[in-house]
């Protein structure tokens, strides 16, 4: 199994393997081999979320965001409550947040003159939950789950915000162009 994960370009084939191994005994075990049991009946985000734990790297919030959204987007996953499907906080989601003002750090609110810098992760509390929360408030009056503009917020960090190309932003106009934060693997600096 460990060459065939590795046929299909995995980094880490050993793992994967396990990980496809535990996930298939796990689904034959308890959902009659078909991930589309998981929601035979309807549940909430929060209980499908509770399910999905116990699969190898689906514990991690960002990864069962992740696979929640796409299953639900594509018919697979019924769910009762899609407006709590939030977007997956990474660091490109992480970018067009701070970037464009929609969140603010500390140093940023407290408007002082000192020279502080701050290393915040992305994908950690208090950070993820803000990145969660206010893209799902900026989804109610469109009328869509949040989760429906991860992808768009995913594209315009990691294509147009990494490189800078503000020109080419269909967001540009709402922007503040915040230079004052860089980003490094999965976490910020802001400089004030």
């Amino acid at each position: 199994m460990e060459r065939f994960v590795r046929s299909l370009g995995s980094r880490y084939p050993s793992n994967g393997a396990w990980a496809w191994k535990k996930i298939s005994e796990i689904l034959l075990r308890d959902y009659q081999g078909s991930p589309l049991n998981l929601t035979k009946d309807p549940v909430t985000v929060s209980t499908l979320r509770q399910k999905i734990v116990r699969f190898p790297h689906l514990k991690r919030r960002k990864l069962s965001n992740f696979y929640i959204r796409l299953m639900f987007e594509k018919g697979f996953f019924k769910i009762v409550d899609p407006e709590n499907i939030p977007v997956v906080p990474d660091i490109q989601i992480g970018r067009v947040s701070f970037y464009t003002g929609v969140l603010k750090t500390n140093a940023e609110e407290d408007n002082t003159d000192q020279q502080q810098q701050q290393v915040v992760f992305v994908g950690n509390d208090p950070v993820r939950s803000h990145i969660e929360h206010v893209w799902s408030e900026a989804a109610k009056p469109l009328g869509v789950p949040a989760a429906y503009l991860d992808e768009a917020l995913w594209l315009i960090g990691s294509e147009l915000c990494t490189s800078r190309d503000c020109s080419n932003c269909p967001i540009e106009a709402f922007c503040s162009k915040n230079t004052s934060i860089t980003f490094s693997g999965d976490s910020y600096r802001s400089r004030r």
